[in-house]
């Protein structure tokens, strides 16, 4: 369920509380303003398809341009800073805090870069291009800049979790430098 509105969103955040065993109130609370990063939260993961997208820096590794994508992978498993996209692109500069807002059992990163591949059903068949969406709409780079928006969201959910007496601007997006975010 996609919430549409700020109360089924409250609606749904009580009733994946109840689920999990945590507290429906206490959730609620955080919404209310109570908890301050309740509401950055909610402004990050409603619009993370409007969000500034974070900075990665984009390497170009071939002269022919090309956005498609057959599989995403990281370019090192131990530092997790580099995306290679494509033979055409890779994308660095991943901070630290994006690999640590996790949905269930792996970072939000992750679940995007396994769930837009190419891949053909084992039993079906079928074909799951993820490409196809981008050319249907007309935006080839759809997938770079939503890759990009979820290191943003991820960046902004640990800051605003870690620490949340942090005051965050939605017209200021947060600076960094140095691979570093500041105020942390």
């Amino acid at each position: 369920m996609i919430a549409q509105t700020r109360d089924e969103a409250l609606a749904h955040l009580a009733e994946h509380a109840q689920a999990v065993g945590a507290n429906p109130v206490l959730a609620m609370r955080f919404d209310s303003g109570e908890f301050d990063a309740g509401r950055e939260l909610a402004h990050w993961h409603l619009s993370y398809e409007t969000v500034e997208p974070f900075p990665l820096q984009e390497i170009i590794t071939s002269t022919v341009e090309n956005w498609r994508v057959e599989k995403i992978c990281y370019a090192d498993k131990a530092t997790k800073s580099e995306i290679i996209y494509n033979s055409y692109l890779t994308l660095s500069g991943i901070p630290p805090e994006a690999l640590e807002y996790v949905v269930n059992g792996k970072p939000a990163i992750e679940w995007i870069m396994e769930r837009y591949q190419v891949t053909t059903g084992r039993d079906s068949g079928i074909i799951n291009d993820p490409n196809a969406w981008c050319e249907e709409h007309g935006d080839p780079r759809y997938i770079v800049g939503l890759i990009k928006r979820v290191v943003r969201v991820s960046v902004e959910t640990f800051r605003a979790i870690i620490n949340p007496h942090t005051t965050y601007s939605r017209r200021q997006p947060m600076n960094y430098t140095n691979d570093k975010p500041n105020n942390v």
